[in-house]
């Protein structure tokens, strides 16, 4: 039988409101800098918060300890994250996301507005907010103790991150070496990836988009630890990643439309030889030189 109890109610309550206000924030702070990017800014920090928010209102000893896992692999999924996104030059201050300019020139000024106050700022902060809340589920009295499951749950979650830390770092590199050959004026190798202008080899020959199939399966892991601790399938909470992965879709569609555009043998090859999201090791493509 599980049951709430006065302590996690307000937790809930209060965590609501924290989500809210932060929302506010970042909508009005979009509307002053004429920047969108501010969730951005904030996407690998608040879920591991919001997490530890949790972690620091369960009162109960024997779930203590699977919350305080959860917020820890949380915590290392933000600090790979918030690295990846600062390298890139996403805390500078007139950075913004490629996909809002894109829209702005695809919609008339208040159809983009509409979209602020109704997904940009709120909806995207409450999906974060949801992505923690398994974290309420496991604090609720009733719920079973640390198990086997939660270990290979863990572990699972760690090795997904490795592989998506892997992805980020392959794309890195390319891009690097990509725009330092541009620099240096050195002529591309005839028939290499960076002659057609985007990475094709390591994990990115066996998925279009490795890190968002990673990125999006960590928080189906991290969900499933509210299932092994209830006993129960199905939680409101797993609106969550639902949401992420219709975010991810739009988000792939949106990306692959700029890069077919922008590079030809993206569409008339890597389309057709590399599955979009989900790996196939046995369908990849062949490696391109280097």
């Amino acid at each position: 039988c599980f049951y709430r109890d006065n302590t996690m109610e307000d937790s809930l309550y209060f965590g609501w409101l924290q989500c809210g206000g932060v929302a506010f924030v970042c909508w009005v702070m979009s509307l002053i800098t004429g920047n969108c990017s501010q969730v951005d800014r904030l996407w690998s920090i608040l879920p591991f918060y919001y997490a530890w928010w949790f972690y620091f209102n369960c009162e109960i000893d024997q779930l203590q300890f699977r919350i305080l896992t959860m917020s820890a692999i949380a915590t290392l999924w933000g600090i790979r994250l918030t690295y990846n996104f600062y390298r890139k030059g996403g805390y500078q201050w007139k950075e913004e996301d490629y996909r809002w300019p894109h829209l702005r020139k695809t919609m008339p000024a208040w159809q983009f507005q509409l979209l602020n106050v109704t997904f940009i700022a709120p909806m995207q902060n409450i999906l974060l907010f949801g992505l923690a809340l398994p974290c309420y589920v496991c604090s609720l009295k009733g719920g079973a103790p640390w198990n086997g499951v939660d270990t290979i749950l863990t572990v699972t979650f760690l090795t997904v991150l490795g592989i998506e830390t892997l992805a980020d770092q392959q794309q890195w590199n390319f891009q690097t070496k990509k725009y330092k050959m541009i620099a240096d004026k050195t002529p591309f190798p005839k028939g290499s990836q960076f002659e057609d202008g985007f990475i094709q080899s390591g994990l990115w020959a066996f998925s279009r988009h490795p890190n968002f199939f990673c990125e999006n399966m960590l928080w189906y892991i991290f969900y499933a630890f509210a299932v092994n601790c209830t006993g129960t399938l199905l939680h409101p909470c797993l609106a969550a990643p639902m949401g992420l992965s219709a975010i991810f879709h739009l988000s792939t569609n949106l990306t692959e439309k700029i890069s077919a555009a922008k590079y030809p043998k993206y569409m008339t090859h890597y389309q057709k030889t590399t599955p979009r999201l989900v790996p196939f090791p046995f369908f990849g493509q062949k490696k391109l030189k280097q």
